[in-house]
């Protein structure tokens, strides 16, 4: 009996880590599943600017960087972290980064 209870919550949780796929949503991905939603991005890309730019950032691949905010935030697993905003481009580009173990690892935005 213990099996089925297992074996049917194990079934229901992939179930649910599916539905966010089918309703195409995109979030960006730090190194160790840490995420961060688009809206949540937007906010932070919103307080970029010049100022805040500067020669230790990581260089963008995608254009010229307009702006940057720098900010710490906890995760979803409450882990602290300090972040990199950078809003690139003629388009305004938003890209994500965190500083992890010394240098700036990209967060890609990607569907889930």
């Amino acid at each position: 009996m213990k099996f089925l209870v297992r074996a049917s919550t194990a079934a229901l949780s992939c179930l649910f880590l599916l539905v966010p796929a089918a309703l195409g949503k995109s979030v960006y991905v730090c190194k160790n599943m840490d995420t961060m939603g688009i809206q949540e991005a937007e906010t932070y890309a919103n307080q970029a600017v010049p100022g805040q730019i500067y020669e230790s950032d990581p260089e963008s691949k995608n254009g010229v960087v307009r702006g940057a905010y720098h900010f710490s935030r906890s995760n979803a697993d409450n882990e602290p972290g300090y972040y990199l905003v950078q809003v690139v481009g003629d388009k305004l580009e938003t890209q994500i980064w965190k500083f992890i173990q010394g240098k700036w690892i990209t967060c890609p935005l990607v569907k889930v």
